[in-house]
């Protein structure tokens, strides 16, 4: 599976053969003729081992996944899913009992949650729903919102988290605290189809391209598609969810820390590569054209999340980061779960690497269950921050 699948060809050579005459009694009489094997081709990864290893320690016991990418030229430096399996037990066929346990398993081990998982991106979208509307005439970040704690929506009013009361916020204060008011009464604003336009450039709703198989598209939905699917045409409540990153829209971790890369590149949507290549700039399958007051407002807010905001518990490496969280709601009642996020990139200044963390049927929010696995990523990236040294 993996790699070793995409790969397949390369890696596995071609085998030699000989024709050998022999008599009856299985004696060699004669070599006739025969071909030499051709070993398969070495091949460098873009994984950095270290980190690998400490992402999936830290998704250890949980069921998610993450991704690391290098912001520069989009390498895959880490990249798990958990809960996941030994390959080795492949290796001969696993045992008919033992096949059968691994189908069954309720983790869904076989199940490449960070390129083929769908999940919908909570909070962690309003940091492109801030990027569309300010490529959007009738809008200025300067603009501010008072929130009382509840966007006023029929027939089902949104509730921002623990029903907090934000007061008056401007685009980075919103950024800062999540403000879901904010964020509902800007897409109500400006419409869906700017929204869908920056969803898609950033590569949501397609496959990123990565060299491995199984990779999922994810969705960005459309009125097309809620009359196919619902029989109804699309409306304000539909608009407002998908500007918190709820609703039918569907993304990859993969496609969020693609997004997140291009936030901290200045704009460069990447092609993710797991396998080494000669392109030192990778390669970019298109430019995003933002002001630069337009993306120093997003990266300000996200800054001011890990400062004093929702992403705190990112805190804790050598450098500074920047971060948004987002924790996003499915079922009902006694059975309502989470998914929990955090995006982030650092450092803050001449970025370097991007992540992004889902964490399945979450306790807590998206800073407290996504939060410490981004903090011990970063810290074995870049060391950890002088104060939490002994």
């Amino acid at each position: 599976s993996g790699i070793e699948a995409q790969y397949n060809t390369v890696l596995e050579g071609v085998p030699g053969c000989r024709l050998i005459r022999v008599d009856v009694s299985g004696y060699r009489r004669l070599e006739l003729e025969g071909t030499d094997p051709k070993p398969g081709r070495d091949m460098n990864l873009t994984l950095d081992s270290a980190v690998q290893r400490e992402l999936e320690r830290a998704l250890a016991g949980q069921v998610g996944a993450g991704v690391v990418l290098d912001v520069r030229n989009g390498d895959v430096l880490a990249l798990a899913s958990a809960p996941t399996f030994d390959p080795n037990e492949m290796t001969p066929a696993p045992t008919r009992a033992r096949w059968a346990a691994i189908q069954r398993d309720p983790g869904d081990i076989l199940f490449n949650r960070a390129v083929q998982g769908r999940y919908p991106p909570g909070s962690t979208f309003k940091v492109i729903v801030a990027l569309a509307a300010m490529s959007e005439g009738l809008f200025s970040s300067a603009d501010t919102y008072l929130c009382n704690g509840v966007y006023d929506l029929n027939p089902r009013p949104i509730r921002c988290s623990h029903n907090a009361q934000h007061g008056e916020v401007d685009l980075r204060q919103a950024l800062q605290v999540s403000c879901n008011g904010y964020f509902c009464q800007t897409a109500a604003h400006i419409g869906a189809e700017p929204i869908r336009r920056m969803a898609q450039a950033l590569g949501l709703g397609a496959v990123t391209g990565i060299d491995l198989p199984g990779e999922d598209a994810g969705l960005v939905p459309d009125e097309a598609r809620k009359r196919a699917v619902y029989g109804d045409r699309w409306r304000l409540g539909d608009t407002c969810l998908m500007s918190i990153g709820q609703g039918d829209l569907l993304v990859s971790p993969l496609q969020m820390a693609v997004a997140t890369a291009a936030i901290a590149n200045g704009g460069r949507v990447l092609r993710p590569r797991i396998v080494q290549s000669e392109a030192q700039g990778g390669s970019v399958v298109r430019t995003v054209l933002w002001q630069p007051e337009q993306i120093a407002i997003v990266r300000q807010g996200m800054e001011d999340a890990v400062t004093h905001g929702t992403a705190r518990q990112a805190r804790g490496s050598a450098v500074a980061a920047a971060a948004k969280t987002g924790t996003a709601e499915y079922g009902t009642g006694a059975r309502l779960k989470k998914y929990a996020w955090m995006i982030a990139y650092a450092p803050t200044e001449n970025p370097t690497v991007a992540l992004a963390i889902v964490i399945e049927d979450a306790a807590d929010s998206g800073g407290t269950a996504a939060g410490p696995v981004v903090r011990r990523v970063l810290s074995v990236i870049f060391g950890e921050a002088a104060e939490k040294l002994p």
